[in-house]
């Protein structure tokens, strides 16, 4: 019986799923982040050897016919000396491929005429060109980018949390949500909590429920942070199908879709001038990633 992997290396996450030769689920297993620009190299590969552990502990199954790779590290498919250094002595396939987690994320729509547009702790989106290439938009990371994310909505509602506590903006719930959550006494508190040593980006994006819950509370500061972030990627993805030879099926995914309506009824707002339709992934992308492997 051959075997085939697909993992899905989000920016918080990953997930691996094994299929076998009839396309059947064997197993999937949940580990910490493989993005080697952010969490690096040694640290990447470490969570990917404790993954491929799990799932030879619990099946047996050490080696594999295919395996495709998703990665929040790449906008496009790795070379073979990038996939050599992030895999070799820990992946045993006799083919590999590594890409970006969107070129998964279309494989699992189920259609050439798909973008997929994500936001979760990071943001971006992609589609496939008239050629079936892949193209995007957004992706510049937390420093510049990332609009419409979990760390971009929480970065944003931080700031204005913070100016509302010394009177620089008006008062609003998020203040207080912030001194809840990170539990600290004030701004000042969570100053030296976030910077000594500095949090990290997933623990800051754990934040943008609380400013859900404040919006759903009709907190006018959250409500515009929401829809501000919710305009900012409806720009990206509206960039993007304006390059595609026809209007796209637009499918939605990640944490901020799923659990934010405010933020996602703005959005299908946003973008409903330049696509067929709209609505959730029919698949989570690890599934694009084992068809992916599959199809190697």
């Amino acid at each position: 019986m051959d075997y085939y992997l697909g993992v899905d290396g989000g920016g918080t996450k990953t997930v691996a799923l094994v299929c076998d030769e009839t396309g059947r689920d064997v197993i999937t297993v949940t580990g910490d982040s493989i993005n080697y620009r952010s969490e690096g190299m040694t640290a990447a590969r470490a969570h990917l050897r404790d993954i491929l552990s799990e799932i030879e502990r619990k099946t047996g199954i050490a080696a594999f016919r295919g395996a495709c790779i998703g990665s929040s590290a790449l906008f496009g498919a790795a070379t073979e000396e990038e996939t050599r250094a992030f895999t070799e002595d820990l992946l045993r396939a006799e083919r590999i491929r590594m890409d970006s987690d969107l070129f998964i994320a279309l494989k699992a729509c189920g259609t050439a005429n798909a973008l997929a547009a994500i936001c979760g702790t990071g943001s971006m989106a992609a589609a496939f060109d008239g050629g079936g290439n892949v193209v995007t938009r957004g992706g510049f990371g937390y420093l510049f980018g990332d609009e419409g994310s979990g760390y971009a909505i929480a970065r944003e509602a931080l700031f204005i949390a913070a100016r509302a506590a010394e009177g620089t903006e008006p008062p609003t719930r998020l203040t207080e949500a912030l001194c809840a959550h990170f539990g600290v006494k004030d701004v000042y508190g969570f100053t030296a909590l976030a910077y000594d040593p500095p949090l990290p980006r997933k623990e800051l994006a754990a934040f943008a429920p609380c400013v859900t819950r404040c919006a759903g509370q009709g907190d006018p500061a959250a409500l515009a942070v929401l829809r501000r972030q919710a305009d900012l990627f409806a720009d990206t993805v509206r960039s993007l199908a304006a390059v595609l030879p026809e209007r796209p099926e637009v499918f939605l995914y990640g944490g901020v879709f799923t659990h934010d309506q405010i933020f996602t009824a703005r959005f299908k707002e946003r973008i409903a001038c330049c696509c067929e339709a709209c609505g959730m992934l029919p698949a989570p992308p690890v599934r694009g990633a084992a068809l992916a492997a599959m199809a190697l």
